[in-house]
C-alpha cells in the first residue's frame, strides 16, 4: 500500500466536513442566522486548509488556527503554488467570523454575510480541485 495513502484517506475526510461545514453556512444564510453562517463558513475554509496540509503531511500537532493558517501560507502561497488571493479571502473571512462570534456590537448584514459564504465556497473549491489535480 502506498505510505501517502493514510494522509490521503485523511484529507478526504477534513474535505468532507469542510463540505458539510459550507452547507451548514448556506442553510443558515438562507434562514437569516447570519453571524453562524459566517462562522460556519470560516470553519468549512479551516478544515479544507487542514486537508491541504495533510495531504502535504504537515504536522499538525499543534492544531492551533494561526499556526494552521501560517503553516498553509508558507506551503502554498509564498511558494505561489495558489494565488494569494486566495489567502487574502481566508483572512478576510476569518477577521469577520471573530467580529461575528466574539463582539456583541457587530451586526453581519445580509450582503456581507453572503459575501462570505460565497467566497468560503471559493476557497473550497480550489482547494478540492488542486487535491483532486494532486491525486491523479
Amino acid at each position: 500500500m502506498n505510505e501517502k495513502w493514510p494522509f490521503k484517506k485523511e484529507s478526504l475526510h477534513y474535505l468532507e466536513k469542510a463540505e458539510k461545514k459550507l452547507r451548514s453556512a448556506t442553510l443558515l444564510l438562507n434562514e437569516e442566522f447570519y453571524e453562524d453562517a459566517v462562522s460556519r463558513a470560516y470553519y468549512a475554509v479551516f478544515h479544507a486548509i487542514v486537508a491541504l496540509l495533510r495531504f502535504k503531511e504537515v504536522d499538525l500537532s499543534r492544531h492551533k488556527h494561526t499556526f494552521i493558517l501560517n503553516q498553509f501560507r508558507i506551503q502554498y502561497i509564498d511558494t505561489q503554488i495558489l494565488a494569494s488571493d486566495l489567502f487574502s479571502k481566508i483572512l478576510n473571512i476569518r477577521g469577520i467570523r471573530e467580529h461575528a462570534d466574539y463582539s456583541i456590537n457587530t451586526v453581519i448584514e445580509e450582503i456581507e454575510a453572503e459575501r462570505i459564504v460565497n467566497d468560503a465556497q471559493i476557497v473550497v473549491d480550489t482547494i478540492k480541485e488542486y487535491l483532486e489535480q494532486m491525486q491523479d
